[in-house]
């Protein structure tokens, strides 16, 4: 992340962190750059003053230190140290390294499929970490999702609630752009509204662009709830995205498929991609040496061994389990009726036979 010189009026030192820089501001407090007592990188959030006598920010900052406690370090920033009753409350966090994706698509555009993938199911990892502390984030958007050298990363759990905690009626919490309908409505929401930012942000990551366009945001937000998404610019090798992008981003969040279908989904996809590539190597090689008669044919090589299956990850014996797969790939052919209808068949077998076969790991999957 970008550091910014200090403002004027910015702390020098907050506990024992010494203040070396900005690292972002948000509505509800500042990001610095610090150093800690051994020279560690740190980054301390301060809550703004014109805020701090305000009860309901303040419970809103507990609530944020205490979801990213809950959810530990390898999905968002560890709690290194709080104060919550200061006259303006303030955290020492771990110092995530790495770009946003805003700052990555800004600086070289969509990512490339061979960081597409990786970026996709650590995301995908990391949101469902997120769902697994009972905690939905609510604010997920490019500004919000770190790449860093140990995987995705989340950031500020600001506005981030339990799935189903009370609140105002009609209240509207997040940013505008990056909202999901019901959000948009103020209805209640739970981890649903997190999967449809997570179908926004897998196109914005292919394309470099927001799937319901650019403008006012009142009109962005208009279309997020009353215009489906068109893959207009998603690239041919992203291409595998598409009915996953449009699933999570139905109107109604009972259709949007759960993250663990997503991730397995995106395995599968993954695998197909890795035989498809070997088996055009290998049509390559034939083409070049029919078209070479002068070249001695190379002896074939042993036919390669069955690529290892990864882990089988965990899921609970429940028929439940079973039926909410069952359902997302229902919910998923509604959705494109028109196209795609051999992939999602060929899903639902994969999906089914992978049901069964979660009979081992920790959820969130690995």
């Amino acid at each position: 992340m970008a550091v910014m010189d200090l403002h004027e009026n910015d702390p020098l030192r907050v506990g024992d962190v010494l203040i070396v820089g900005r690292l972002g501001e948000g509505g509800m407090g500042v990001v610095y750059l610090g150093r800690g007592p051994g020279g560690t990188a740190v980054a301390v959030k301060v809550m703004r003053a014109d805020l701090a006598h305000n009860a309901d920010f303040r419970r809103r900052f507990g609530q944020e230190i205490s979801a990213m406690r809950d959810i530990g370090a390898a999905y968002a920033a560890g709690v290194l140290a709080a104060d919550v009753d200061a006259a303006q409350p303030w955290v020492v966090m771990e110092y995530v390294q790495g770009m946003t994706l805003g700052e990555r698509i800004g600086r070289a555009g969509p990512l490339p499929p061979e960081e597409l993938h990786p970026f996709a199911l650590g995301l995908l990892r990391a949101v469902a970490g997120v769902h697994a502390a009972s905690v939905v984030h609510r604010d997920l958007k490019p500004s919000n999702v770190v790449l860093s050298p140990q995987g995705v990363r989340l950031l500020d759990f600001g506005v981030a609630q339990a799935p189903g905690a009370t609140r105002r009626s009609g209240e509207r919490v997040g940013s505008l752009t990056w909202m999901a309908p019901e959000q948009l409505d103020g209805a209640p929401v739970g981890t649903a509204c997190d999967v449809h930012a997570v179908g926004m942000l897998l196109y914005y990551a292919a394309t470099g662009r927001h799937i319901y366009g650019y403008g006012d945001p009142k009109a962005v937000a208009w279309r997020i709830s009353h215009v489906e998404p068109q893959l207009v610019d998603l690239p041919e090798a992203a291409q595998a995205y598409g009915d996953l992008i449009l699933a999570s981003l139905a109107k109604d969040p009972e259709r949007r498929p759960p993250l663990r279908a997503m991730h397995e989904r995106l395995r599968v996809a993954d695998h197909g991609r890795a035989v498809s590539a070997a088996s055009q190597t290998a049509v390559d090689t034939r083409e070049h040496t029919q078209s070479a008669p002068w070249v001695v044919p190379p002896v074939p090589a042993p036919a390669p061994a069955p690529a290892a299956r990864e882990t089988p990850v965990a899921a609970d014996d429940s028929d439940a389990e079973l039926m909410s797969l069952v359902e997302v790939v229902h919910s998923s052919q509604e959705v494109r009726q028109s196209s795609g209808s051999l992939a999602w068949a060929i899903s639902a077998l994969v999906l089914l036979i992978g049901a069964v076969a979660w009979a081992s790991g920790v959820w969130p999957f690995s």
